[in-house]
């Protein structure tokens, strides 16, 4: 009998080192997969990065051709241009000046009329 208490013993540590070794691999495992997830994730943030520079490279490309095209135009031409604006800018101040001189008018007439329509209903008629 006492070998079987040994046995036993014997048997219980064999089964904790297969055990232990079946954990082992697992934590390997685990740890390759956190590997694997830590990647992906740095492999899109570095798509996403990508993707921002190339859209601002686009736009950078746009703005210069754009640069490039109004440089190009003679200065006379600029001149006539910039002349121009300012042409419409000054009628439309003239303009918006005017309106408003029209509206005031146009209230002091109203606020008349009203006297006007109220002195006859206070007359009767």
């Amino acid at each position: 009998m006492p070998l079987k208490g040994k046995d036993s013993t014997i048997s219980k540590k064999s089964n904790n080192k297969i055990q232990k070794t079946k954990t082992k691999p697992n934590a390997k495992h685990s740890s390759n997969n956190q590997h694997v997830s830590r990647s992906k994730s740095k492999a899109k943030a570095t798509k996403i990065k990508l993707d921002k520079l190339n859209a601002d490279v686009t736009e950078f490309n746009e703005v210069s051709q754009l640069l490039a095209e109004t440089s190009a135009i003679p200065k006379d031409k600029r001149k006539d241009a910039n002349e121009d604006n300012l042409k419409v800018l000054k009628s439309i101040k003239e303009d918006y000046v005017k309106d408003k001189e029209k509206k005031k008018k146009d209230e002091l007439a109203n606020e008349e009329i009203k006297k006007q329509m109220q002195l006859l209903t206070d007359i009767g008629l």
